[in-house]
């Protein structure tokens, strides 16, 4: 008789950022970014964050899905989509941080955010918005704001 193995899944609670509930659901992702990558990331290096999303478009969760060099981040698909299926988001925003200060988005920006959105709308997943954002200044940059999504 053959045997495999059972996995159970978990996502595991590291810490609590704080934010200011504020206007607008881009402002609010945006401190929420900003505070993921300086409270638990690098903020010298680009850095890719997903915000998780429940069904009335509340923040449940953040997580890291990619470390890069100081001006790229490889983002894969399926380590981003990951967290968000785990905790059952309903939406997701995501955003990252240019070390350079630049906001305008990279070609590579622009297909990533294509490739994310075709991704969650094969999941049933809505994707809000892409952001941009300066780790020095309250500045972003918001694909859902400039009509790109």
């Amino acid at each position: 008789m053959k045997s495999c193995n059972v996995y159970r899944i978990k996502m595991i609670r590291e810490k609590s950022i704080k934010y200011q509930s504020s206007v607008s659901m881009s402002n609010q992702a945006a401190e929420v970014i900003r505070r993921t990558i300086t409270e638990c990331g690098q903020s010298d290096r680009e850095q890719m964050v997903v915000l998780m999303l429940d069904v009335k478009n509340r923040i449940i969760g953040t997580n890291i899905v990619s470390v890069g060099s100081v001006s790229s981040s490889i983002v894969c698909l399926r380590e981003l989509f990951k967290p968000v299926i785990l905790a059952n988001s309903a939406a997701l925003i995501i955003g990252h941080n240019h070390p350079s200060g630049d906001l305008q988005p990279s070609v590579e920006d622009n297909n990533i955010t294509k490739w994310i959105f075709a991704g969650a709308h094969l999941l049933g997943i809505t994707l809000h918005d892409h952001l941009i954002i300066n780790i020095e200044s309250k500045e972003y940059y918001s694909y859902a704001g400039n009509n790109l999504l």
